[in-house]
């Protein structure tokens, strides 16, 4: 309790000589997320996913078409370092329906009840020179996966060959919001709207999960 009222008097004293405002709205949202330290002086404009957090994606989510994308950058000095990003689909009771990877570019595959792919992956890339680094996508309409009974999408990047993320310039996995799912579009950093870092001293990340239903991303 003493540990407790010391840290809200340094609060109250540090605000008391900020800026006054007549009124402050709390957007209770916010509540759904984690913030770690580390990310206090972000100057980055797309929003950074911490680990436990979840949050609703928004009326602008162009329809359900997502881009979901995997980012990164081997150091100037480093050797060759391939990551692989793949989405697993998974119906209501989580029984796994098909996935989409370097190796299977689009879902769903024969013998599903709608001949139209509601999945298509950008191809496999080796490697990423520093600095512009390479980026691997699936593009997801949310729509057309929830009429082949899909609710979850998984999202899980492996490194196949090469250093661990923590050797890496940088690496991120993330969403982007397409007004159109041409696969031809570039990668867009305006269109990003969720990123998520990748760091530690492992081989296989599942940064995301996607309840395409009830629409939330944790």
């Amino acid at each position: 309790r003493m540990i407790r009222k010391a840290i809200e008097k340094v609060l109250l004293d540090r605000f008391e000589k900020k800026p006054h405002f007549d009124q402050a709205v709390i957007d209770e949202s916010i509540k759904t997320l984690t913030f770690p330290f580390n990310e206090r002086s972000s100057g980055s404009q797309a929003i950074h996913l911490s680990s436990g957090s979840y949050l609703s994606l928004p009326p602008e989510a162009n329809g359900g078409k997502l881009r979901l994308f995997l980012h990164w950058c081997e150091k100037a000095e480093s050797r060759r370092v391939d990551l692989d990003l793949s989405v697993a689909f998974y119906d209501e009771a989580w029984n796994m329906k098909d996935g989409c990877t370097y190796y299977n570019l689009q879902c769903p595959r024969n013998g599903s009840k709608s001949r139209r792919f509601y999945a298509h992956h950008s191809g496999d890339f080796q490697a990423a020179p520093y600095p512009d680094g390479a980026t691997e996508y699936v593009d997801l309409d949310r729509s057309l996966a929830i009429k082949e009974g899909i609710r979850y999408a998984v999202m899980l990047v492996q490194v196949y060959a090469g250093v661990d993320f923590n050797e890496l310039e940088r690496a991120y996995a993330g969403v982007m919001y397409r007004c159109n799912l041409d696969k031809t579009a570039q990668f867009d950093p305006k269109t990003v709207r969720y990123k998520y870092a990748l760091s530690g001293e492992t081989n296989s990340y599942i940064p995301i999960i996607f309840d395409l239903v009830e629409e939330k991303i944790y």
